[in-house]
């Protein structure tokens, strides 16, 4: 009888101790393979539209820089969390195109033209000059070794003296 109980104990401790493996296993496995994601913070501007707060979002994380910082870019141009915040940009921009240059660490981001198209029945609209400034806080700040950050509105450089606004 004792023999048949150290038996029994036996195998479940084998028993016991495969399924902590395969947990453990199971457990690094879906660590290490899983959706990674990181906590960033973006500006959104407060009700004076001049001065921003942060506001914390989890964005998935990606091998490539660049495409990481894509998502960030794509992040901020959603609502705020915090309701207290406003919008940086109006509902409808979109990015055209996005490049991160590895070798000068530069980004350069396209806009759609809603970026500076003219909205002046909405009293919490910001200053076109003043969005690009926050979308450029917000690369920098969760990016900190970008050293250049180039916008542009339908492939043209906002506000240079040829910006016609219509892309053409």
């Amino acid at each position: 009888m004792e023999e048949a109980l150290k038996r029994g104990w036996a195998s479940t401790r084998i028993a016991l101790i495969m399924l902590f493996t395969v947990f453990a296993l199971s457990l690094v496995l879906f660590l290490s393979l899983g959706d990674r994601k990181k906590r960033v913070v973006l500006f959104f501007p407060k009700d004076d539209l001049i001065s921003v707060s942060g506001d914390f979002h989890i964005i998935p994380v990606r091998e490539d820089r660049g495409d990481s910082m894509e998502i960030l870019l794509s992040e901020a141009l959603l609502e705020p969390f915090d309701y207290h915040l406003n919008n940086t940009v109006p509902e409808g921009v979109v990015i055209n195109s996005f490049i991160y240059d590895k070798n000068n660490n530069t980004v350069y981001a396209d806009f759609s033209i809603e970026m500076i198209s003219s909205n002046d029945d909405n009293p919490n609209r910001v200053d076109p000059g003043r969005m690009l400034e926050i979308l450029e806080k917000n690369i920098r700040f969760n990016y900190r070794n970008v050293q250049d950050v180039r916008f542009t509105v339908n492939g043209q450089v906002p506000y240079s003296h040829v910006f016609s606004g219509s892309g053409t």
